[in-house]
């Protein structure tokens, strides 16, 4: 990329025709500009002095439809061909605004054969896309590594950005790779321009979802312990960093529980108020009302359960696994106990 020399200089001068009613002189060189950073790949500059040029004379149609082009060219002339060739289905599902916005968001990474990419349990917010060589996707089934799906190039996989969560997967290079990535932030700076394309980028990623599905097939679980559908009210607390809750209790709905974690639906009317809770520490009453079971642990993902409604379902696991003791009260045909079983696991700082 090359920005034009003297950039900050001439902008000034521009500001000060723009003061003083020097109108045409201050769109003349607001097309220069526009040229010259489009031509040297400063695309954020050269947007910028696009709708700059609007403000100054949103009647200069001509200047402002050719900034526009020249803008888009030159953008489009930036993509590499190797990228043009592993995306067509990309071209083809987004809008050629989306896609060029979307390329430009991305950073480029290459990497050996048997480099780790990801590993479970991190907490990395990237979409991460295949553009060359061979990715292994593994996950950890009752203690043992299960070989799952290659990725190849034109192939999707996120953690941690459409929906706050730790990866549950690993990724290790099998070949030499070359990836983009779009992270968090630059994803949703896209979002408030193309409100759509989270929808868009989540179709791309749908056929990697059948590995959970092939996984239960097989009956292969990821977790521990096996969990229980159960239906309960619970109130949680947010705990400080000091392990002490603070004073606000919140409301849920049990979806299900097991010796080492829990998940319940929680109504969260603002989309982007879920970050807020991944990744927290919680105190959590099940049946709050009979004093079923105490117990704490970290929000490890928020994911979607009723979009509509705005629930969401937050999952929680714990620090130390539960003896099966305390979950007797709260399965189906136990009989009432009366005891609050605790399980509070050591400080994590």
């Amino acid at each position: 990329m090359t920005t034009p020399r003297n950039l900050p200089v001439r902008e000034a001068e521009i500001r000060e025709m723009i003061a003083t009613g020097k109108n045409d002189e201050a769109r003349s060189a607001l097309f220069d500009l526009i040229v010259e950073c489009a031509g040297g790949g400063d695309f954020e500059n050269a947007s910028r002095f696009r709708d700059l040029l609007y403000e100054v004379d949103p009647m200069a149609l001509q200047d402002i439809i050719k900034a526009n082009e020249l803008i888009e060219e030159a953008m489009n002339g930036a993509v590499s061909d190797e990228f043009n060739q592993a995306w067509t289905g990309l071209r083809e599902a987004l809008s050629e605004e989306e896609f060029l916005a979307l390329y430009h968001s991305l950073t480029e990474h290459s990497l050996d054969k048997g480099k780790p990419l990801v590993k479970a349990g991190s907490r990395f917010d990237g979409i991460i896309m295949v553009t060359r060589g061979t990715i292994g996707m593994a996950c950890d089934c009752s203690g043992r590594t299960v070989e799952l799906q290659e990725l190849e190039p034109g192939m999707i996989v996120e953690g941690n950005c459409v929906h706050p969560s730790l990866w549950t997967l690993s990724l290790t290079c099998l070949s030499q790779v070359c990836v983009h990535i779009l992270r968090r932030k630059p994803f949703e700076d896209l979002l408030e321009t193309f409100p759509g394309l989270d929808a868009k980028l989540a179709a791309l990623c749908r056929p990697l979802h059948s590995v959970w599905q092939q996984l239960r097939e097989q009956e292969k679980d990821r977790r521990m312990f096996e969990r229980t559908a159960v239906s309960r009210k619970i109130t949680f607390q947010v705990m400080k960093n000091d392990s002490t809750p603070v004073e606000r209790v919140f409301r849920g709905e049990l979806l299900d529980i097991s010796r080492s974690g829990l998940a319940f639906v929680l109504r969260i009317a603002k989309r982007e108020n879920r970050r807020m809770l991944f990744d927290r520490r919680l105190s959590v009453i099940v049946d709050p009302d009979a004093l079923k079971l105490r117990c704490t642990g970290e929000v490890v993902a928020v994911s979607c359960h009723d979009i509509q409604n705005h629930d969401y379902a937050v999952h929680v696991a714990f620090h130390d696994a539960l003896e099966t003791t305390a979950l007797q009260p709260l399965l189906p045909g136990q009989q009432e106990t009366g005891d609050l079983p605790v399980s509070d696991p050591p400080d994590v700082t």
